[in-house]
């Protein structure tokens, strides 16, 4: 698909698939691949109709409530947060500081998290399930961490035991800078769901969640459970190359069109479901594609809907206004909110976003157990799973 298009609202099976098949023209060729068509359709179609996520993540939002219920001193100070916060005059409140200087509303005491966490393990994401995961990818990249150790010093390996884990890590890891290679190849292709500080705060770091835990609860009649179409996301197939060279293949040393050596610029399925642009004006549908990275720019997905993180993110408290509480998912979006407030510019540092490796370190108390670096060394990111000491 040369041109930029959007991902149109309210888009049924039968339309999404057919959208999906013109942008990935060799799904239905490929034996692995033909049998998810149906699933990321109908996953696809649902994440453009805004009302049946939100629908689907009401049972989300009735475990916070319960939670936030509870008769304990954390809760008690939750309502207590949410009540003084919610009653403050406009530009009135003042919110706490912590150690990075960030804006802290009131303490979440992680009811959020570790209800995503909570919906993950029961659906075998993270290494937290009965089945393990396979990290059999030919690049895979491993480091194992110790308290001290120098995060960038990391090691090349193609299973875990060759660093010494005996295990892959179990949890959720947080995705420092960019990753190339690596999102598809670890987070995707091992099932890990990811705690993304770094994407941005208006993409929201636990979006993605967000809109896996929807699927979770959609009633959607899937041929494969959720967390193998997920890996299935991280597999060679889900990428279509918008840029090719004529050069010697080295298959058969004959010259022919192919993509560049390193694979060149090219568009995954990711983005058209979960990872779409906003749609903010008009798509000029006559700028024609042509090759590299200028086509690569002028296919990338627009919407309005939640294939779009920002989009999703917003509706979902992410923004500067405060959530109505007459609203529905209202637990959902305070708490989201505060995260949104949370990860905003520090105090003092005017300009500066938020720096996630600043959480490992100092007072924090949070040490690093394993890293992944990206493998392509193109770029500079790292996947790291810690504990708090």
């Amino acid at each position: 698909m040369g041109d930029n298009f959007v991902v149109g609202d309210d888009m049924q099976d039968g339309d999404f698939r057919t959208m999906l098949t013109k942008a990935f023209p060799h799904l239905e060729r490929h034996r692995e691949a033909s049998s998810f068509i149906a699933d990321l359709s109908k996953i696809g179609g649902f994440m453009t109709r805004r009302q049946s996520v939100m629908d689907a993540l009401d049972k989300l939002d009735k475990h916070l409530r319960k939670k936030i219920a509870a008769d304990t001193q954390a809760m008690a100070d939750v309502r207590d947060g949410v009540g003084a916060y919610m009653t403050a005059a406009p530009g009135k409140f003042t919110p706490q500081m912590n150690a990075r200087r960030e804006p802290v509303i009131f303490k979440t005491h992680k009811l959020l998290s570790n209800a995503l966490r909570h919906y993950e393990a029961k659906q075998l994401f993270n290494s937290e399930g009965a089945q393990p995961p396979s990290p059999d990818d030919p690049g895979f990249g491993f480091a194992k961490a110790r308290a001290g150790s120098n995060a960038q010093n990391l090691a090349q390996a193609s299973k875990w035991e060759d660093v010494g884990v005996r295990a892959a890590p179990k949890g959720v890891p947080v995705m420092v800078g960019t990753v190339a290679a690596a999102w598809n190849s670890v987070i995707l292709r091992q099932g890990y769901q990811v705690k993304d500080p770094g994407a941005g705060v208006n993409h929201g770091e636990y979006t993605h969640r967000l809109q896996w835990n929807a699927i979770f609860h959609s009633g959607l009649k899937l041929d494969h459970r959720p967390v193998d179409i997920y890996k299935a996301l991280g597999a060679s197939w889900v990428r279509h190359p918008v840029d090719q060279v004529y050069r010697r293949s080295k298959l058969d040393n004959q010259l022919k069109w192919l993509p560049p050596e390193g694979g060149g610029q090219g568009y995954y399925i990711w983005q058209m479901i979960f990872d779409a642009g906003e749609n903010k004006g008009t798509v000029n549908a006559n700028s024609k594609g042509t090759a590299g990275q200028d086509a690569l720019k002028k296919w990338s997905p627009r919407s309005s809907n939640f294939t779009c993180p920002e989009v999703f993110n917003r509706a979902l408290g992410g923004s500067a206004m405060r959530p109505n509480p007459a609203e529905d998912l209202f637990a959902l979006k305070i708490l989201n909110h505060v995260r949104f407030q949370k990860r905003g510019i520090p105090e003092g540092k005017t300009g500066v976003p938020h720096d996630p490796m600043s959480r490992f370190g100092g007072a924090t108390r949070k040490r690093m157990t394993h890293v992944v670096g990206d493998p392509t060394g193109e770029t500079v990111g790292l996947i790291v799973w810690y504990v708090t000491e």
